[in-house]
């Protein structure tokens, strides 16, 4: 018996099945789908920038402190940019890369902690933009340091491995750096 209010009633399951599938479909225009997309992105960076401003946030010089393998102040009388070879490209060969390294030879006037001696000059490598280059997210939303030469500072940082070269002194974010 078939019922004539309902064609799909006298189709067996099997092609029942394949007839949903001739529904009408909302169509979905470029411009919803732009904005469905544009949507996510802002997500990410407003989720992104609160992360990082809130690492940044309540964190006092005696937390910093406690976290940090050496703290000193002292006169930065050079800084220089890495700009780091990297060799494993795929045929290309040998090609340059900027990763936003820097380095800055601090002389050392005062000593609050050390996990090791640091002598009267400490190298400290820290993070800038990129030249030329695209930034790491997560990096560039929470700021660079402010490291220039012939400034007074104090400085907190951690012991990294950094493009090879190990327990290296580093900054890792712009409230580790105070200027004097």
């Amino acid at each position: 018996m078939t019922s004539l209010s309902n064609p799909a009633a006298s189709v067996d399951a099997p092609t029942r099945v394949s007839l949903r599938w001739l529904r009408p479909r909302r169509r979905v225009t470029e411009l919803q789908r732009w904005a469905k997309s544009m949507r996510s992105v802002i997500l990410f960076v407003a989720l992104g920038t609160f992360t990082a401003g809130a690492s940044e946030i309540g964190v006092t010089d005696e937390k910093r402190t406690e976290l940090s393998a050496a703290v000193f102040t002292g006169t930065v009388t050079k800084v220089e940019h890495l700009l780091l070879i990297k060799t494993n490209s795929a045929g290309l060969g040998p090609r340059h890369q900027d990763l936003g390294w820097w380095r800055a030879e601090v002389v050392v006037d005062s000593v609050t902690k050390q996990d090791r001696a640091l002598g009267e000059t400490a190298v400290v490598y820290y993070r800038q933009q990129p030249i030329g280059g695209r930034a790491a997210f997560a990096t560039s939303t929470a700021g660079y340091p402010k490291v220039e030469a012939k400034t007074r500072a104090t400085f907190w940082c951690l012991r990294l491995t950094i493009e090879g070269h190990t327990n290296v002194l580093c900054v890792p974010s712009p409230s580790w750096v105070k200027s004097q």
